[in-house]
């Protein structure tokens, strides 16, 4: 498997997974975004919920940077600045 493939889905994933939450973001936009057809991921990862992991931590840093507290839920809540 073509590792600059798989990042470039885990990065897209990443950013819809920021902009929109694990339940609103889009297999098909990650896809897109990765410049990969949608069945292609499916060669790297079972399903959104696959790639989801890989973007929690990048997620996280990026929230409380920009927060003051954050709780990290099957939501992410936070509070502050």
């Amino acid at each position: 498997m073509d590792n600059s493939t798989q990042k470039r889905i885990l990065m897209a994933g990443k950013a819809e997974f920021l902009a929109k939450g694990f339940e609103n973001a889009s297999l098909r936009l990650i896809a897109k975004n990765a410049g990969v057809t949608t069945g292609a991921i499916y060669g790297y990862f079972s399903d959104k919920a696959g790639i989801y992991p890989y973007s929690r931590p990048s997620m996280l840093m990026r929230i409380n940077i920009k927060s003051s507290i954050c709780i990290a839920t099957p939501m992410i809540i936070c509070f502050g600045q």
